[in-house]
């Protein structure tokens, strides 16, 4: 079964998803760092329902 949520309730994926991120993205984009998508996550994290950004796991 597949269950599709927001990351606000699965903080713990967070990790997965920069290291993910940042190793899929780092030689496309070498001006973004892990920072930048430990940064992006936070603010996932912190938004509300339907604000932005947002990311789906």
């Amino acid at each position: 079964m597949i269950e599709i949520a927001n990351i606000s309730e699965r903080p713990g994926a967070t990790d997965s998803l920069v290291s993910w991120n940042f190793d899929y993205w780092s030689e496309r984009t070498p001006e973004v760092n892990l920072t930048d998508w430990e940064i992006f996550y936070q603010l996932c994290l912190e938004s509300r329902q339907f604000e932005i950004p947002q990311t789906l796991v």
